[in-house]
């Protein structure tokens, strides 16, 4: 997901026993909610870990709000500020940066963690329109054309099974 659309993520669009995240909205630099990068919704499936993951965070969450008199609700933001409300771009990028730096990756932006993502998926064999489909893409041929190059290997593959 994109920043924006983790930031813009409520709980009514995570669906945790059919471990699924609907991405509907985004939040943007100026703290509105607006429709996907290309107004593309999409779901995107989760693995058990991570749906037990944020199990326990909405657990800690509905409990940490509950304290200061908030009822956490399925408009309640997945990522939220101490008061529950929506969390800038700003905020969240002043907290990575700290975060990056402690955990040894000084040069790492957010977005690349999706980059990776994709190139690791193709590189295990999903094929491109699933992949296309998790990113969000308006289409195939966008995924392909950002994240082919990145696998030299493949090449090699494609010459043994020629072979």
């Amino acid at each position: 997901m994109r920043i924006g659309e983790v930031l813009g993520l409520i709980w009514g669009n995570v669906d945790l026993n059919k471990r699924k995240i609907h991405v509907v909205q985004a939040i943007t630099n100026n703290g509105n909610i607006k429709e996907t990068k290309n107004g593309r919704k999409r779901i995107i499936s989760i693995d058990a870990i991570t749906a037990s993951h944020l199990s326990k965070w909405k657990a800690f969450q509905e409990a940490f709000l509950k304290e200061i008199t908030i009822e956490q609700s399925d408009t309640t933001p997945v990522c939220c500020t101490d008061t529950g409300t929506w969390y800038s771009i700003k905020n969240y990028e002043r907290w990575w940066d700290e975060f990056r730096m402690k955990a040894g990756f000084p040069s790492l932006v957010f977005h690349e963690l999706r980059h990776t993502q994709a190139t690791q998926l193709i590189a295990n064999g999903v094929d491109y329109k699933t992949v296309q489909e998790r990113l969000g893409h308006a289409s195939a041929s966008t995924t392909m054309d950002l994240y082919a190059h990145a696998l030299p290997e493949k090449d090699e593959e494609a010459a043994t099974l020629v072979g």
